[in-house]
């Protein structure tokens, strides 16, 4: 018989239909042996936080992510090699629900999602974002221009992690809205713009 047909003839539909009907009949009637399905749920196992953590369900057939909507799969480590793969940890970030703090939100903060369909902080009052962390988006709301539409006195200026990675430093014995540049040993700096002029 020719397969690649378009149509496929009576018989070879009849013939289809029973294979996968026979294939389904002998995989439940295997199941009956108790022995064999001992095995069966030996090889083939929700493992721990699967379910909670990776979307990852029992069905009669074997192992389904719902994350990825792969499926089923008959082993435990089969299903374990998908767990590890980039598309599962990347489908799986990407399903993690990111939420702003309240005070965050009277202060006009918003989630957006990315081309990349990721969730990232943006700031409505200045229209300024996306900011990828929490860290970078404080460093934002501090600043002369948020806090100026906000009515807010300039926020002193602290070494936040952000400024350390870019080898910022406290002056020793000063109070703490005094940095100085640890790179090149330069300035006493004291707002946010000697800073970023810098």
């Amino acid at each position: 018989s020719d397969w690649a047909v378009e149509h496929l003839d009576a018989e070879q539909v009849f013939y289809a239909a029973d294979e996968a009907f026979y294939s389904a009949r002998l995989f439940h009637a295997v199941l009956q042996c108790d022995e064999l399905q001992k095995e069966w749920d030996q090889r083939c196992e929700l493992r721990s936080g699967w379910e909670a953590n990776h979307s990852i369900c029992m069905r009669p057939m074997g192992l389904h992510c719902h994350a990825c909507d792969v499926g089923p799969l008959s082993t435990s480590g089969m299903m374990q090699q998908h767990v590890e793969s980039v598309k599962h940890r990347r489908r799986i970030e990407q399903k993690k629900t990111v939420e702003v703090p309240q005070h965050l939100v009277k202060r006009g903060v918003m989630l957006v999602r990315t081309k990349d369909d990721k969730q990232k902080y943006f700031c409505q009052m200045c229209d300024a974002g996306p900011f990828d962390t929490l860290e970078t988006l404080e460093t934002h709301l501090e600043g002369t221009k948020h806090t100026n539409k906000e009515g807010l006195p300039p926020a002193s200026l602290r070494l936040t992690k952000a400024l350390e990675k870019e080898g910022f430093q406290q002056v020793e014995g000063e109070q703490s809205g005094v940095l100085t540049c640890g790179t090149c040993g330069f300035g006493r700096f004291t707002t946010r713009k000697d800073v970023h002029e810098h």
